[in-house]
């Protein structure tokens, strides 16, 4: 087959591409982080190109959707709709191009009584003589019965291994690891270390790792990192229909999260002078895609009627059998999970977040879905909702995840439209420091939507104030909708003006619609007008400003004082299962006494996301 030569001459790049290769794949082989929400399907418009050769080539179907006639004809197209058949030079703008989301999952400090799964156990066995009579595990049980009072163990196949490196006439001075279940993980050589675990927490944008000291109830490294299997799809059903087209890219994904860790657990405990066979404990949360996907387990059930996820209990899997580098005798703890499209994120929130007396909470973790959990009089309910992708900057004209340069807080003057954001520094640096933009993130356009209410710039609809006569205020090109200007051409990063739309004004109502109909639905189902307390869960939920929220409409009614954010309250909850055990006693008894509410099936959910569209009307 013919290969050609695809140069990306802004960025000095050369690739040579097979004849057919999309000029998107080519791009990705190039090492370019080429923006792409609806990977390759046209549908996103993200994926911006100018290629002079194709000036007078007949293009692709959904170019008429974003761009003019004369941008057509000045060689501007959408990298997934051109194939390489010949050699090119493309130019790629800064607005197609993916800076790289910042990974901002912090924990907090929860405290939690020091009850390892995994106790550690010193002692010595006498030397052997001839004719003893016992094996060298035998020796070592009698010892830990009589010491310890350690009866009825057994041992792991894989301690039993490593055992029979010790064996001889003086074996040294030993270590056991024993956990709840009464088995022997480990038997080791004595060594002046740290026990260590780890709580891992799975999310579909990102993965957050925690090394915890289980000698001394305490945290010694974190990282985070973008999850890496976002290449193939920002939304699980994306990897979901990946994987229903072709099945073994579940060994794919299962394996690029599992190197992914790995190479996490090698760069922390060689940061605290440790080693990742001293990790003994793991505990894991994540959506019910991501679980199914670390496992290895075919999750394409999981996007069809009626949704069947192959296990919601709580497993206890041999890290080994999944290749992670740990210790070998290690099992890593998988939370239990609600359903299909309610987690074991969301068991993780719930036992950080536990109930207290006489007080109904509403906790929302608000993502690609919305997952909500609430109870009241000993009963549990939960639920999920399709809030779209909006709310983490996709299918936004110029939305992009909370990267360098994004927007992330806007506000506009209500007499002169003047308009003052905040954009994301780059790691290390301060708000000072901050770029120009060079697009918008989640939060940043519920900000913008808020202000533009306050200013009366759109209406409680959603529509434009059309009739109004200002700068900022204009027709879409080839429309007759209006946008506006959030920031000006030459004073962002961009070539062109940043706008808001109408479609991304309409993209928000959609998805703070779902939000709003599906816990006013819960609210139903506890018996309740409004919760005593709302607790926003998950990075979109901490760093969404309540009161924006509140101007939209995003959230039931609930005193704003009685409304907070929690942070990557899913990890907490695998760092406190990881620390104390009787957590993950409380995370099965919550997935068995909650009950999932199908949202679907109700008659009344329609209409509640109906009324719930419009914008509150204070402001208009």
């Amino acid at each position: 087959m013919a290969c050609f030569q695809v140069t990306f001459t802004n960025l000095g790049l050369r690739v040579s591409v097979e004849e057919g290769v999309s000029l998107l794949t080519a791009a990705w082989m190039a090492g370019i982080n080429m923006r792409s929400d609806c990977k390759g399907h046209g549908v996103c418009g993200k994926c911006k190109v100018i290629i002079s050769e194709l000036v007078t080539t007949p293009h692709g179907q959904y170019n008429h959707r974003f761009f003019s006639q004369m941008e057509i004809l000045q060689g501007w197209r959408l990298a997934c709709e051109v194939m390489v058949h010949s050699d090119l030079d493309v130019i790629v703008p800064k607005i197609s191009r993916d800076m790289g989301a910042l990974v901002r999952k912090t924990y907090t400090d929860r405290i939690a009584e020091l009850k390892p799964f995994i106790k550690r156990f010193y002692f010595e066995i006498p030397p052997f003589e001839s004719n003893h009579g016992t094996g060298m595990w035998e020796r070592c049980s009698l010892e830990l019965a009589a010491k310890y009072g350690l009866t009825g163990i057994r041992i792991a196949s894989t301690a039993m291994i490593r055992l029979s490196n010790l064996a001889g006439r003086t074996p040294p001075p030993l270590e056991a690891f024993v956990d709840r279940h009464r088995q022997v993980i480990c038997i080791r050589r004595r060594r002046e270390r740290p026990m260590l675990g780890l709580a891992v927490d799975i999310g579909t944008t990102s993965i957050a790792v925690y090394l915890g000291d289980l000698d001394h109830n305490c945290i010694l490294a974190a990282d985070s990192v973008l999850n890496p299997q976002i290449v193939y799809g920002d939304d699980v059903l994306s990897r979901i229909s990946l994987i229903e087209e072709e099945p073994e890219m579940l060994n794919t994904l299962q394996n690029d999260v599992i190197q992914v860790v790995n190479s996490m657990i090698s760069h922390m405990t060689n940061i605290i002078g440790s080693s990742p066979d001293d990790i003994m404990d793991i505990t894991v949360v994540g959506n019910t895609t991501m679980h199914h996907l670390f496992l290895g387990l075919n999750p394409v059930a999981l996007g069809k009627y009626p949704f069947v996820p192959t296990v919601k209990t709580a497993q206890y899997v041999p890290a080994a059998l999944l290749g992670l580098n740990v210790n070998p005798g290690a099992q890593v703890y998988m939370f239990p999970v609600f359903s299909a499209y309610v987690g074991a994120d969301t068991i993780g929130v719930r036992i950080a977040e536990p109930d207290e007396e006489e007080k109904r909470k509403l906790i929302i973790d608000i993502g690609t879905n919305g997952e909500l959990i609430i109870n009241n009089n000993n009963k549990s309910f939960c639920t999920s909702c399709a809030t779209g992708p909006a709310f983490e900057g996709a299918q936004i004209r110029f939305g992009m995840r909370a990267a360098p340069g994004a927007i992330e807080k806007v506000s506009i003057t209500s007499d002169s439209w003047d308009v003052m954001y905040e954009t994301i520094p780059p790691p290390g640096l301060t708000k000072d420091d901050a770029p120009k933009a060079i697009g918008i993130c989640g939060s940043g356009i519920i900000s913008a939507i808020a202000e533009m209410l306050k200013a009366k710039i759109i209406r409680v609809d959603g529509s434009f104030y059309k009739n109004k006569k200002h700068p900022r205020l204009r027709k879409e090109n080839k429309s007759e909708k209006y946008e506006f200007i959030l920031c000006y051409a030459g004073d962002c990063d961009l070539d062109e003006d940043l706008t808001i739309c109408q479609n991304d004004i309409r993209a928000i109502q959609l998805g703070k619609a779902a939000l709003l109909a599906s816990a006013q639905i819960m609210l139903d189902h506890a018996g309740l007008k409004e919760p005593d307390e709302i607790i926003l869960a998950g990075a979109f939920g901490s760093y969404v400003d309540i009161d924006d929220a509140l101007t939209i409409g995003m959230l039931p009614q609930c005193p704003r004082n009685k409304i907070r954010a929690v942070g990557n309250a899913a990890g907490d909850g695998a760092r406190l299962a990881l620390f104390n055990w009787d957590f993950r006693e409380q995370a099965q008894e919550t997935e068995k006494h909650t009950e999932f509410i199908a949202l679907s099936k109700l008659p009344g959910f329609q209409d509640a996301f109906i009324r719930a569209v419009n914008f509150p009307s204070p402001y208009n």
